[in-house]
C-alpha cells in the first residue's frame, strides 16, 4: 500500500512488516494535519486486519524534508505529547543533517540508536531486529 501526497509518501510493505515514511519539503500546519490523519487511517486499517503498529518496523526518511517552522515543530511536539509513539523499538530516523538531529532531539524523538545518516545502515539495523509473529 502506498499514499503519495504533497509533503510525504507513506509505504506499507506487509510482507516485510515495514512502514516507510518519506517526508518532503517544508510543511504547513495543514500538511502536518493531513499526514497525521493518513497515519491514523492506516493504523485503523491495520488494527481491523488484526495487526498492531508495534508489529511493524518504521523508517522515517528525512533526507528531503526541510527543517520545519516553529509552528509545525510545535504541532509535532504536541502530537508526541498526545500519544504518538516515537519510542517504538523498531523505528529509525534517516538524515545526514546535524540540524535534523538537533530538531529531532528538541521535540523529543529518540536519537540513539534510532538516528542514522545512511538508509542502508538504518535498514540493516531495522531488519536485524524485525518483529516476527
Amino acid at each position: 500500500m502506498e499514499i503519495v501526497a504533497p509533503g510525504y509518501v507513506i509505504r506499507v510493505d506487509v510482507a516485510r512488516r515495514l512502514v516507510t515514511l518519506k517526508l518532503l519539503g517544508f510543511w504547513t500546519v495543514e500538511t502536518f494535519d493531513e499526514y497525521t490523519s493518513a497515519l491514523k487511517t492506516l493504523a485503523a486499517k491495520g488494527k481491523t486486519a488484526g495487526r498492531s503498529p508495534e508489529e511493524y518496523s518504521v523508517l522515517v526518511d528525512l533526507r528531503e524534508h526541510g527543517l520545519q517552522s516553529k509552528e509545525v515543530a510545535a504541532r509535532i511536539e504536541q502530537g508526541l505529547a498526545e500519544g504518538a509513539n516515537l519510542q517504538h523499538p523498531h523505528a529509525v530516523l534517516v538524515s545526514p543533517s546535524a540540524l535534523h538531529k538537533a530538531q529531532a532531539q528538541r521535540i523529543g524523538a529518540p536519537i540513539a540508536p534510532g538516528f542514522f545518516t545512511d538508509e542502508e545502515a538504518a535498514m540493516k539495523w531495522l531488519m536485524a531486529g524485525a518483529v516476527v509473529a
